[in-house]
């Protein structure tokens, strides 16, 4: 059984940076620090491959607030926000992290 993945594509039309697009554990084991393992895997992994920058976006709306605390906990920092993005009321929150 699978707990947790964390993905992340190259983003088109740059020079090294990557989108991770999804991170995510099983209920069960949230809070254990392995959702920063798994970012921190990834962020090694493409160090180690030469990539230079990782961005995450997320919703800025209360019910993501724990998620946009977790990315700032773990050293990204907020760097855009689009108002209005996903819905209205709802803006688009861009984290980002050199690597």
């Amino acid at each position: 059984m699978a707990i947790g993945l964390c993905f992340a594509e190259p983003e088109e039309l740059t020079d090294g940076t990557w989108n991770m697009r999804a991170l995510a554990l099983h209920p069960q084991y949230q809070g254990q620090g392995l959702g920063a393992a798994l970012t921190r895997a990834l962020e090694d992994q493409l160090r180690a491959e030469g990539q230079r920058l990782i961005i995450v976006d997320t919703s800025g709306t209360d019910d993501f607030a724990q998620t946009r605390g977790f990315y700032s906990h773990i050293g990204y920092n907020q760097v855009a926000c689009i108002p209005d993005y996903w819905a209205k009321g709802d803006d688009k929150i861009v984290f980002s992290k050199p690597l």
